[in-house]
């Protein structure tokens, strides 16, 4: 019974967490989606780019897909067409992002394979550890 209510306070404390971050950091850092929704609201704002792909690459900007909406980021910084590229940087009413700070990142596709493949061994492991401890019987899980 104790590892139960163990476990119940344990995801009450990480949910609370998690929805008091999702309230903090949204009013700080705004989604970008949010920001081309009301642009005027959010005008001077920072906001974090995650790695995106390079549409476009010209001599003052370039153009990120970032969720299926091309995204203006004025730099310095020329990156390569179909490259992936975090920015950091401050929103424009014009829609665009004057980086404050930019940076590629080789190899995102095969990091992110990796994080999807962490995970997928975390909640194998969980689901282990959770079934060992636990029997299905009688239609319930009963402690062994």
């Amino acid at each position: 019974m104790n590892r139960i209510v163990v476990a119940v306070v344990a995801t009450g404390v990480f949910a609370f967490l998690c929805w008091d971050a999702v309230v903090r950091l949204s009013d700080t850092y705004p989604p970008i989606g949010e920001c081309f929704e009301s642009p005027q609201r959010h005008a001077g704002k920072r906001v974090w780019l995650s790695p995106n792909p390079v549409l476009k690459s010209e001599d003052y900007y370039f153009e990120l897909d970032a969720y299926d909406m091309p995204v203006r980021v004025y730099s310095t910084m020329r990156p390569d067409v179909g490259s992936f590229v975090m920015v950091y940087g401050t929103f424009q009413s014009d829609l665009s992002v004057m980086a404050i700070k930019c940076r590629e990142e080789p190899g995102y596709r095969v990091k992110r394979a990796g994080v999807y493949l962490v995970s997928f061994i975390v909640i194998v492991a969980g689901a282990f550890f959770f079934f060992r401890t636990f029997a299905w019987r009688d239609g319930a899980f009963h402690p062994r």
